[in-house]
């Protein structure tokens, strides 16, 4: 589950203003972006965003997970299938 669901659809929303993320259930999202659907895995744990993204509200890192700056100034990563 993401710690802060609002903020996720408000980063999706201001790259596609039509995007929907939507709960599975199981701990997953469904995301409608850009007109594909895609199945988010989010990593329980949150961290602090780190320095060199600063300023950054999403990033990606080099093993292929996406972050998403949450509202209280922390970062929650997650896969996209």
């Amino acid at each position: 589950m993401f710690a802060d669901l609002p903020r996720l659809i408000a980063v999706f929303r201001a790259l596609d203003a039509n995007a929907t993320v939507a709960s599975n259930g199981d701990g997953t999202s469904s995301a409608k972006f850009q007109g594909k659907t895609f199945t988010l895995k989010p990593d329980y744990r949150l961290i602090a965003a780190p320095l060199d993204q600063a300023g950054k509200d999403w990033w990606l890192e080099q093993d292929g997970s996406l972050f998403i700056r949450n509202t209280d100034g922390s970062a929650q990563g997650f896969a996209v299938q």
